[in-house]
């Protein structure tokens, strides 16, 4: 069952964007699953609002760390699309740690 649903685009500023996007990502390393999602609607956004995700997405990244399988799922199967933030989720993982064994296999095969 997916916990979001499409919505009719609206405009938005960036503080907007941003004020809804905190709350997510703050609640994202309670829920990694839900990066699933956050990789569903940057496909479906503007340039702008890539920007913005790519921004924010650093610290909830780096809390949820290499180990999780919901971020070893998106970089296996994430949306098409979706590879800028698949790779910006790479370079977070990889920044301060080597990349475990599994990761690069992962990597290996995409």
């Amino acid at each position: 069952k997916q916990w979001y649903q499409r919505r009719v685009p609206i405009t938005a500023g960036e503080d907007s964007i941003k004020s809804c996007l905190y709350l997510f990502l703050a609640l994202l390393p309670l829920k990694p699953r839900m990066v699933h999602g956050l990789a569903e609607v940057y496909t479906e956004s503007s340039s702008m609002i890539k920007r913005i995700i790519l921004r924010l997405v650093e610290e909830p990244v780096s809390k949820i760390g290499m180990k999780c399988k919901e971020i070893l799922q998106l970089i296996e199967e994430g949306p098409k699309g979706a590879e800028t933030l698949v790779t910006r989720v790479l370079h977070i993982l990889t920044e301060k740690e080597a990349p475990s064994k599994e990761l690069v296999q992962m990597v290996r095969n995409l």
